[in-house]
């Protein structure tokens, strides 16, 4: 395509622009979710203990407005990204399945990056492991891919339901006084060096991975 000035622009034909656009928008809807989450341990869940009825229904409708728009935004795209380059491995007449493994080990390997050097509850792994899933299932006829889909959304609402009614039958609230002695060697390993800072990513990792997985 020449422009006006006489120069040639070259535009890759593989490229969607709206597509990158909505690619940046999730982004920064994600980063806005995190920063919310980052800011105090109850600015996405009602605003804590003893918050009033107001901060409730601002956290409520934050919550409503930015986590699940966003999360599904990014989800979606993801998906459609998966498409899309299965698309265009056929249609340059390459095998799909190496690069799409290499892009995954990819994807995985900065997860890792991302979960031990900066912050465990990392995501990328989780997206790499659902990877592998969706090009098990890439074949999947349109029907049988949507009750697959409404099987595992009522399978997960009853395990999330049956989670929470044995969390609350079968363990106590601890009080400040009884909490703060379980978060002090965290707290400390946080604080100090760069080693100590690793071995707590490191600690926790297991378990937020777990719950990545449910999430997701």
């Amino acid at each position: 395509m020449r422009r006006d000035d006489g120069f040639v622009r070259r535009e890759d034909p593989a490229r969607l622009p709206e597509l990158d656009i909505l690619r940046g928008f999730a982004l920064f809807g994600i980063l806005l979710v995190n920063a919310e989450l980052m800011a105090g341990p109850y600015a996405s869940f009602g605003g804590g203990p003893g918050a009033g009825a107001l901060d409730r229904a601002v956290a409520g409708t934050v919550t409503a407005r930015t986590d699940t728009q966003f999360y599904l935004l990014f989800s979606f795209l993801f998906g459609y990204s998966f498409v899309l380059q299965r698309r265009s491995a056929r249609q340059e007449g390459a095998a799909f399945a190496p690069r799409h493994l290499r892009r995954t080990a990819g994807l995985f390997g900065l997860g890792v990056l991302h979960a031990v050097v900066l912050y465990p509850g990392d995501i990328l792994m989780t997206y790499a492991v659902l990877a592998l899933v969706l090009y098990g299932l890439r074949d999947l006829a349109p029907r049988t891919a949507l009750r697959l889909a409404a099987g595992l959304a009522v399978a997960l609402a009853i395990l999330l339901l049956a989670y929470g009614l044995l969390t609350v039958a079968a363990t106590e609230p601890l009080t400040p006084a009884q909490y703060a002695p379980r978060v002090a060697g965290t707290v400390a390993a946080y604080r100090g060096g760069v080693q100590s800072v690793l071995g707590a990513h490191l600690h926790d990792l297991p378990s937020t991975l777990g719950t990545d997985l449910l999430y997701a």
